[in-house]
């Protein structure tokens, strides 16, 4: 019944049961009537993949079979090759590739560590087997029975059977370590005696019999490999529920040597399975093989825990958002986990109201409860940049990735301390340090610590725009402020305005962090004949330029040098034949510049 509710999910899902491409085979050397036995076995089990001839198209079937093939082709037998395993098998060479690789085999590295991952074959067995040269020796019967009766995970079965007399003739001569494991392949009809009804236990395996024997194992284990959402777990009954893609829940048992696997390690059957989407293997319509994939989440959601509720048929949790302050109600799975930041081991009676909690949903059901801590607080941050989208906001710079260049929000509720000072939002300024404190990851305190400077420089550019700046040429070095729209500005004494100010005058601006408090700003002396014209002279080094037969004297340190565009350059940017309009002052007879505007 169990591998017919499973045929029915891999019906709906469109999964077939063999996924390996058929193709057409005909070996040249399998027609004469004595391998009449063994000729459908070896094409079919050629047509699946399972084996392959050699590159005249012959299969040579007396050849015999080594040790190392013989485990290749049961490997296969339990999917090795399938495309479905392709992680189990990268989890298997992390885990034993290293051991393997030490045997020093020329092939089949990856099926041996599929075979180890899988538990059929152990350190010791791969020694016994392989190592010292042992993997190109041809397999014996009865080491072949041994490894058949592993891949079919019935190694315990084997043992644990009551080993009756054998009606080989040459029973006597099986060695007692394979004894069980000839007995298990004898009464599951993989492996009879040879015609003189001698069992031959040396003899070596040929390849057109250890097609036959694959062929039937491949028949018998009736290897399935489905993937599908886990929904529960009973430990006392061996089952599990799993979900078909229309909704339905579908009890499947498991066996005492069933394996589960998360996180790519070998796990109890108490694991977390639970909510996860797990590739299911079945060997002979049992369930032998779990490998959990990822666990299921639809959604999570945070909240304030206001409790709990329970009925007879299920139980609700009430979460409050720290937002918006609205009340959900959540329904609660079975087998839901209940978890600290720290660790696992809570139960729901263990949340108080008032809790700050995380929920994971799968089919709108709570699979598991995190609490988190109600208080938390991002301390050594700077801000990046302060704006207002509906609510103020600002954007933080910050060592730690997880909170670079976050953006936060701010309502009016927020209480603002400004070097030790209570303030309002209005106070937070580009360049601050800031420490912000939350509840339920609400922002409920700002502390924000400047540094208030003052500088002396020529006006580069002015940008008037919803957040102006001002860049100000100090000591050879361009600096950028934000202007705030409370700004005082002082044009020659006199009240002024960001629109008064020009490229070139000087300022005297007062600055905490990024923000400019206020500017006192002076007008460049002008000559009285502004020179106008184009370079015919560049000496850098003398620190002068012609324009049309006049002199100019200017340097980096006191003359400031734009584009027309606004763009700043440096006195090296001068070339012979630009057009330029220059303002400055006679001083001495000379003409001093401190500002040349670059036209073209």
């Amino acid at each position: 019944m169990k591998k017919l509710f499973s045929l029915i999910l891999a019906a709906a899902m469109g999964v077939g049961t063999v996924q390996t491409a058929f193709a057409e085979t005909s070996f040249t050397d399998i027609s004469d009537p004595k391998y009449a036995w063994a000729k459908t076995q070896i094409e079919e089990m050629a047509e699946q993949g399972y084996i392959a001839g050699y590159e005249d198209n012959t299969y040579r079937p007396d050849n015999q079979v080594t040790r190392l093939e013989t485990i290749v082709l049961f490997s296969r037998a339990i999917g090795a090759n399938r495309s479905e395993n392709e992680e189990v098998l990268e989890a298997a060479k992390a885990q034993y590739g290293d051991f393997v690789d030490s045997i020093g085999l020329n092939f089949g590295q990856d099926e041996v560590s599929f075979m180890m991952y899988r538990g059929i074959l152990d350190e010791d067995d791969v020694d016994t087997f392989l190592r010292d040269g042992k993997a190109a020796v041809a397999m014996p019967r009865q080491e072949a029975a041994a490894i058949i009766t592993k891949a079919m995970c019935a190694d315990d079965v084997a043992n644990a059977e009551v080993l009756i007399d054998m009606e080989y003739t040459d029973a006597q001569l099986i060695s007692s370590d394979y004894a069980q494991y000839v007995y298990y392949v004898s009464e599951q009809g993989i492996m009879n005696g040879m015609d003189d009804g001698y069992f031959s236990p040396e003899t070596s395996v040929l390849r057109s019999q250890i097609a036959v024997m694959l062929h039937r194992v491949v028949d018998k284990m009736n290897l399935y490999i489905e993937t599908a959402l886990v929904t529960e777990l009973d430990t006392e009954k061996n089952n599990i529920t799993i979900m078909d893609p229309d909704g339905a829940e579908i009890p499947m048992g498991y066996v005492e040597y069933t394996k589960f696997y998360v996180d790519n390690e070998l796990a109890d059957e108490n694991a977390e399975i639970v909510h996860t989407n797990s590739r299911l293997t079945y060997i002979n319509n049992e369930l032998v093989f779990v490998d959990v994939l990822e666990t299921v989440v639809d959604e999570t959601v945070r909240g304030i825990f206001q409790g709990y509720s329970m009925a007879s048929d299920e139980t609700t949790v009430t979460l409050r958002d720290a937002a918006t302050k609205e009340a959900t109600e959540y329904v609660v799975a079975i087998n839901t986990s209940y978890n600290e930041l720290t660790g696992s081991g809570l139960t729901l009676k263990s949340f108080k109201a008032g809790d700050y909690v995380e929920i994971d949903i799968t089919n709108d059901k709570i699979i598991s409860m995190t609490r988190l801590q109600i208080e938390s607080s991002i301390k050594d941050a700077v801000v990046q940049e302060v704006g207002i989208d509906d609510d103020m906001y600002i954007v933080i710079s910050h060592e730690d990735e997880e909170y670079d260049g976050l953006k936060i929000f701010l309502d009016e509720d927020v209480s603002v301390y400004k070097n030790g000072d209570f303030e309002d939002l209005s106070v937070i300024y580009r360049g601050d340090s800031i420490t912000i404190i939350m509840e339920y990851e609400q922002v409920t305190k700002v502390k924000a610590v400047s540094d208030t400077r003052t500088y002396e420089g020529a006006i580069s550019s002015v940008s008037i725009a919803d957040v102006s700046s001002l860049k100000v040429k100090v000591n050879n070095e361009i600096k950028e402020f934000d202007v705030l729209p409370t700004v005082k500005i002082t044009l020659g004494g006199k009240e002024a305005s960001l629109y008064d100010l020009r490229v070139g005058d000087l300022v005297k601006i007062t600055v905490e962090s990024g923000a400019v408090l206020s500017i006192s700003a002076t007008t460049a002396v002008m000559s009285s004949n502004p020179v106008t014209g184009v370079i015919e002279v560049v000496n850098a080094s003398k620190g002068f330029i012609k324009v049309d037969g006049e002199t100019i004297f200017c340097k980096d340190t006191s003359t400031t040098f734009i584009t027309a565009g606004g763009m700043t350059k440096m006195m090296k940017d001068l070339q012979e034949g630009m057009s330029v309009s220059i303002r400055g002052s006679l001083q001495n007879g000379a003409y001093i510049a401190s500002l040349v505007i670059i036209e073209n």
